[in-house]
């Protein structure tokens, strides 16, 4: 026996770590069966904000928005995520992807990379059913950039950092007869959610929102009122 024995190695884990109960406390987006902004049959439900800016989907925000659709939805193909950025979507309009004669850099397909970048053409929508926060003053919602949403002058934030925030929206629509919400087809049945990024400060009109309180975060698919 030498004067250097081997002792048995001793772990104090504590107490055990208990994480706090999460409280939710801020907006959820209306939808139109509840009287919120109109929207035509089988149309995605997006409010605009108001005076909203065009927003440049560089690579980094190419790939942050793949990382959290797929996240969240892993049956989400590269083709399906660039379908949800389409040039005719809400989204995009006008300056997405697949426009033949505006072609546009993709960076999740690796194709067009010699091309103008997307643009979210007004940073950033959101739809009905959503949860974001904000602060009321007067008649709008204000959402400030780095607080109630992604900074899009900032770094990309990881997919679970804007999931554990709220800074996302789920892309839903409204069925033929505004009776029913349903997902993106994209999805494949499941969510389809796209960052809510913007620079500085958006307002949206408040009339579009109410308050929401809980443990729980509302479903995005659920008529409340």
């Amino acid at each position: 026996m030498t004067d250097k024995q081997s002792l048995p190695l001793v772990v104090n884990l504590g107490e055990p770590k208990v994480e706090p109960v999460k409280y939710y406390k801020g907006w959820r987006c209306l939808h139109t069966i509840e009287g919120g902004r109109w929207v035509p049959p089988n149309m995605p439900e997006e409010r605009t904000p108001d005076y909203g800016r065009a927003l440049q989907m560089s690579e980094a925000v190419q790939r942050m928005s793949w990382r959290l659709m797929t996240y969240a939805n892993a049956s989400v193909t590269p083709a399906q995520w660039t379908q949800v950025h389409s040039y005719d979507r809400c989204f995009n309009n006008g300056t997405g992807f697949l426009d033949d004669a505006d072609p546009r850099a993709n960076y999740i397909t690796g194709e067009d990379l010699d091309k103008p970048l997307p643009r979210y053409d007004k940073a950033q929508r959101v739809c009905g059913g959503t949860f974001i926060t904000g602060e009321a003053v007067n008649d709008k919602l204000v959402c400030r950039a780095g607080v109630d949403g992604i900074d899009g002058y900032g770094p990309m934030p990881d997919a679970m950092t804007i999931i554990n925030k709220n800074w996302f929206t789920y892309a839903v629509s409204v069925n033929r007869d505004h009776t029913k919400i349903v997902h993106f087809p994209q999805g494949n049945g499941g969510p389809v959610l796209v960052p809510f990024i913007f620079r500085d400060t958006i307002t949206f009109p408040l009339e579009w929102f109410v308050r929401w309180e809980g443990y729980i975060l509302p479903d995005p698919l659920k008529v409340y009122l």
